[in-house]
């Protein structure tokens, strides 16, 4: 159903998401002027007009040319993308449907068995019926296969976005795509060998062991699933089967985020013509009237006065020379110090090249210096070809690019003195706890209560020895309530786990530093610790605000001395003055981290509980966020 819930929301951001969210259901509905009717709000100037950076800019940049093709009708300029007309639209769309084609078709891994050799009618109906997720694991990479066979054979030598098919002809491509290069390799490396037996499976038989398991076993979605359903509503239209493609239809369009994979197939010939029936509207709840009070919801929004904000830059006007001078007498004297510009600002950082020997001494005095230099020292590192040059090697590594920063949320200003006046009016309180709300929603989607406890009373066994009795555990509460969340339950944990023996050895809940091969000191052009982080974005930091991780880095600071030593893109590290002392301190601490430094804990296999644990007197902290 299409939704109003942040229609009127002052954060425009919020208001925005939902928007877009219910574009991509009017597509699916086959309602496709509505939805350029609803994403061109944005364009048009009004109380939806956004900033020019964020995330939900970038979003409609890609939706824009789909519509617009949808449509058939030429497309407005919006953002970074320029008007084009209905023919460049085509050319565009066109090519890019034929890339979905390519890599819905390509094998992601090899196989070491034909597939579908366990398949017969019995067996996919005990899929169908199956209640072990494993059981329909071993079963859905065989599918994977099949399918994605099945559709080389049907889409391979077809064109797509005309009424023929799917894109241009192969002749027509004048460079061919990753996906085509990589589809051919697979090709010349290996068939796909299918069982004889999983042959005489029709799409109907697997669609039928498919889609009761997802639809009633699956906590979320994944790539594996939503693959197998995209397969699955391309071969289905194909063979005319449109009861079985709306139900797989149905499964994605559910899902806030699992959609995508029904709009990234939008553009493909037989499935625009799929959703342009409107066969699949009534099951997303979206007809003539409901459509109409949706814009008349959309249309009682009010423009909202643009916030004015004054920035108190930081941009120093020292000079390298003078920096030199302060160094004057320090191991750091006779060190080659280069000037690095900040884009779009008149700030420059200077930076030198030290070693993994000398890099915390060097750090340590240029620390000393900071109420003389008036900047701050962070650690780094390179991770691109190194030249000879060491201002080539520098340059070349683009610290300070602004581009990251432009997926922060609704904004126009992404300059580092811009990000750090905002963050001077962050919540941290308000922003921790919906990274808290976030979380727990997608342990949630994964994983019951239920499920977590049994992991994590293996865990807590295997490092102490022993885990609470089952009248323990009937009585598990935190603050004289029941226990309801993961995080509840680890801090439950924690403190059966501090009454009982301990939590096991805290330096096994310890990281040591990450050592590079090349490392450099970087003199920013800040005297606050935490300021680094709008000039060098910490990894996808700048999705929820890079701001927000700038004040909470400086609440750590004030509570506990945590000042960055050093920032290696993915990895932060920090020398702490006044680490926790005790575990009531630490634990609201480590889930923090957890929660900002989202790759830190689960990959190494500690529990946050162990964690907190191992935080307590430790004066060093490694923090981490990856892909």
């Amino acid at each position: 159903m299409l939704t109003t819930t942040h229609a009127l929301n002052t954060d425009i951001n919020k208001a925005a998401n939902e928007v877009l969210l219910n574009v991509k259901r009017l597509i699916v509905a086959g309602r496709f002027h509505d939805a350029f009717k609803a994403l061109n709000l944005f364009i048009e100037p009004g109380p939806w007009q956004l900033s020019k950076h964020g995330l939900v800019v970038q979003t409609i940049e890609r939706l824009l040319p789909q519509i617009c093709f949808l449509c058939e009708t030429a497309s407005p300029e919006f953002g970074k993308i320029q008007a084009k007309s209905k023919e460049e639209i085509y050319d565009l769309v066109s090519s890019e449907a034929q890339r979905t084609m390519n890599f819905l078709q390509m094998p992601v891994r090899f196989q070491s068995k034909p597939a579908g050799q366990k398949w017969s009618k019995a067996y996919l109906s005990d899929i169908a019926e199956a209640t072990i997720v494993e059981f329909f694991g071993e079963f859905s990479i065989d599918a994977e296969f099949i399918l994605k066979d099945r559709l080389s054979k049907i889409f391979s030598n077809t064109s797509t976005a005309t009424s023929q098919g799917i894109c241009k002809n192969a002749d027509e491509v004048s460079e061919p795509d990753a996906s085509w290069i990589l589809k051919t390799v697979f090709g010349q490396i290996a068939q796909i060998r299918i069982a004889e037996q999983a042959k005489k499976m029709s799409n109907t038989d697997i669609a039928n062991a498919i889609l009761p398991f997802i639809s009633s076993h699956a906590k979320g979605l994944n790539y594996q699933t939503s693959f197998l359903l995209q397969a699955l509503i391309l071969l289905c239209i194909e063979e005319e089967n449109f009861h079985t493609a709306i139900q797989a239809t149905n499964i994605l369009a559910q899902s806030d985020t699992e959609i995508d994979y029904l709009i990234s197939i939008a553009t493909i010939n037989k499935v625009k013509n799929f959703f342009a029936s409107g066969v699949c509207a009534n099951r997303l709840g979206i007809d003539d009237i409901s459509t109409a009070e949706y814009f008349n919801a959309l249309s009682q929004r009010k423009s909202t006065t643009a916030q004015v904000i004054s920035i108190n830059s930081k941009v120093k006007f020292d000079s390298l020379p003078s920096l030199k001078k302060i160094l004057s007498g320090t191991v750091l004297e006779s060190k080659e110090i280069v000037s690095l510009n900040v884009p779009g600002t008149s700030e420059n950082v200077y930076a030198l090249e030290t070693s993994i020997e000398e890099m915390e001494h060097h750090w340590k005095t240029a620390r000393s210096l900071v109420s003389k230099t008036g900047r701050w020292p962070v650690i780094t590192t390179t991770w691109r070809q190194q030249s000879s040059n060491l201002k080539e090697t520098l340059l070349e590594q683009d610290f300070f690019s602004r581009a990251p920063y432009e997926n922060s949320p609704n904004t126009d200003d992404v300059s580092p003195a811009a990000i750090l006046d905002r963050a001077k009016s962050v919540d941290v309180e308000a922003f921790v706890q919906q990274l808290i709300i976030d979380s727990e929603t997608q342990h949630a989607t994964y994983s019951s209560l239920e499920e977590t406890l049994k992991d994590e009373l293996e865990n807590t066994l295997h490092r102490c020895g022993s885990i609470p009795t089952p009248a323990e555990m009937e009585e598990m509460h935190i603050n004289g309530l029941p226990v309801v969340s993961h995080f509840q339950l680890d801090r439950w944990l924690l403190d059966w786990e501090q009454r009982n023996g301990g939590s096991g050895n805290p330096e096994d809940a310890r990281f040591p530093w990450y050592e590079p091969e090349s490392v450099y000191l970087m003199f920013m052009p800040t005297p606050d610790s935490w300021d680094a982080l709008a000039y060098m974005e910490w990894f996808d930091i700048s999705l929820k605000g890079a701001e927000k991780y700038v004040a909470l880095g400086k609440q750590w600071q004030e509570q506990f001395g945590a000042e960055i030593f050093a920032h290696f893109g993915t990895i932060i590290e920090c020398i702490v003055e006044r680490p926790p002392n005790n575990v009531e301190d630490a634990w609201p601490l480590a889930l923090q981290h957890d929660l900002a430094g989202t790759s830190t804990l689960a990959p190494a296999g500690i529990e946050l509980r162990q964690y907190a644990a191992g935080l307590v007197n430790h004066d060093q902290w490694f923090l981490h966020r990856r892909p």
